[in-house]
């Protein structure tokens, strides 16, 4: 396999933080598994959207080569899925995994499940 080019890596960068910015175009990341998902927001720091592209390049360069290699493999299959190519064998349901914890969800979360816990204790 090929290697990347920087152009290409940036390229790639932004079509995820792209992919990113809405709810609806999300979901098509969850198309792929849990660590396949890890290993594309780990390479191309999509945590991280205000990088600029030296940043980002530089970043690039503490990232190893099998996992830019497994980031290849996941972008090509995410590409395979949004082409209809990828083979598809039966419905599954994956969890969408978030480059960063999103601090609002997770503390509405918490405050949901402290609510469901008074309300079963008090019936």
């Amino acid at each position: 396999m090929a290697r990347l080019k920087n152009k290409d890596y940036l390229l790639r960068r932004k079509f995820l933080l792209l992919l990113w910015e809405h709810e609806e175009t999300q979901r098509i990341l969850s198309f792929l598994e849990p660590n396949k998902q890890f290993v594309l927001n780990s390479y191309f720091a999509t945590g991280k959207p205000g990088l600029s592209d030296d940043e980002a390049l530089a970043y690039r360069k503490t990232r190893s080569n099998s996992e830019a290699f497994s980031a290849g493999k996941a972008f090509n299959e995410l590409i395979r899925i949004l082409d209809g190519t990828r083979v598809k064998t039966r419905p599954r349901v994956a969890p969408l995994v978030r480059p960063e914890i999103d601090a609002k969800l997770f503390a509405q979360a918490l405050v949901n499940v402290a609510k469901d816990i008074r309300m079963k204790g008090s019936s």
